[in-house]
């Protein structure tokens, strides 16, 4: 006969699959409704996380000891093994990683197996937070419900700033049916609010980090961008730079530079497009949504990124104001006062009502007045350093 369960369910428990990435099948006394054995059972060590590796680390298997104790009501089962180890972090410095529990089995050719942006998603999660002094601890251990801290089921649209950035990079590397831990975080890297949510109230509490664990339980049909139709494209590409938008508003520059360059990508090809109005619209959603990257960039202070895009739609858009203020603004940044002032005169000289452009002119001339002013201190030295001594007579 079977024992009872005592160890308390939660649909991300569930019972192991067979397969490549799964467990060995449960012992025939085990529990029906959460499949985990009467007897506690010791999962194998993990790799443990590293804000420099941020390469796949492959876990082999141990045998499984078996113990008489009774697992307590309040302690989650024993999780399987993680399966890899992988950087999830939007810039990849390796301060959010990624632990596969429960691999999906889902096959590649179904409807809903990876989400895409703008898709609607239902997935569960639990979120915990760790000390510092405990980072290298294994983060698939020691996980617990009680009343008030149990896995919330909930259902969102991925890409549509309905949640923080850590769960939204965790969701979009799932497969329907995966089970995962995200460690966030790790060696005191990456930025707190990225995986602080209000909205859903979990962030860190006694420490700057926090473990996730997360189960993607369904998924709508992927928005599929090659198997759109022409008019169905620019509408989609139309509502992620709304999107986008709204991670600008929150001030998430990465996440809105993500989802920009999306948009640029969706529209790369628009020659398809019939109708000239849905062509128009098309045309001033990719330019609009350069302009934007320009900026997203320039508050990351990725002075190269904002002069490649601004410089993009000036090709196709010979004098636009906004991509040569901005032009002008990352060549500031750099030191490039002559291809500044260049480019705020070409705004003058068209609009000489701008005064935002008249203003960083008159600065962009005072900075140049005084690093040409630095310069020549700098070469008088040099050239008196390299005076030959007067000969001794």
């Amino acid at each position: 006969m079977g024992q009872s369960c005592t160890t308390g369910c939660a649909s991300f428990l569930s019972k192991p699959k067979t397969g490549k990435n799964s467990e060995v099948s449960p012992p025939a006394d085990a529990c029906k409704c959460c499949s985990s054995a009467p007897k506690e059972k010791t999962a194998a060590p993990i790799a443990q996380p590293s804000a420099v590796n941020t390469e796949i680390v492959p876990v082999k298997k141990e045998s499984k000891v078996q113990s008489k104790e009774v697992v307590p009501a309040t302690q989650m089962p024993a999780l399987p093994p993680a399966q890899i180890n992988m950087d999830i972090s939007p810039v990849r410095d390796g301060s959010m990683r990624k632990w596969t529990i429960n691999a999906s089995t889902v096959s590649m050719i179904e409807e809903g197996v990876m989400p895409t942006d703008g898709a609607k998603i239902e997935f569960e999660f639990l979120s915990r937070s760790y000390p510092q002094d405990q980072e290298n601890s294994d983060p698939t251990e020691g996980w617990a419900f009680t009343a008030g801290n149990e896995p919330k089921k909930l259902k969102l649209t991925l890409g549509d700033c309905e949640c923080c950035d850590a769960l939204e990079a965790t969701i979009a590397a799932m497969k329907r049916g995966e089970t995962c831990v995200v460690r966030c975080g790790v060696g005191g890297t990456g930025d707190v609010s990225a995986w602080t949510d209000p909205k859903l109230g979990f962030g860190p509490r006694e420490s700057r980090g926090i473990d996730m664990l997360v189960s993607l339980l369904w998924i709508e049909k992927e928005k599929d961008v090659m198997e759109m139709e022409p008019e169905d494209r620019a509408k989609y590409a139309s509502e992620r730079k709304d999107a986008a938008g709204k991670y600008f508003k929150d001030e998430r520059y990465v996440a809105a530079l993500n989802k920009y360059k999306l948009v640029s990508e969706v529209l790369s090809y628009v020659d398809d497009l019939k109708d000239p109005k849905v062509l128009n619209e098309a045309r001033v959603v990719k330019r609009a949504a350069k302009l934007n990257e320009a900026m997203c960039c320039l508050k990351l202070k990725d002075w190269t990124g904002a002069i490649k895009a601004s410089t993009e739609v000036l090709n196709e858009s010979d004098g636009n104001e906004k991509a040569l203020y901005r032009r002008a603004s990352a060549y500031m940044k750099q030191g490039e006062h002559v291809s500044a002032e260049v480019d705020l005169k070409r705004i003058l000289a068209d609009n000489s009502e701008n005064q935002e452009a008249r203003r960083l002119l008159v600065q962009c001339k005072a900075e140049a007045k005084e690093s040409g002013s630095d310069q020549k201190d700098m070469f008088a030295k040099m050239l008196k350093g390299a005076r030959a001594p007067p000969r001794k007579s």
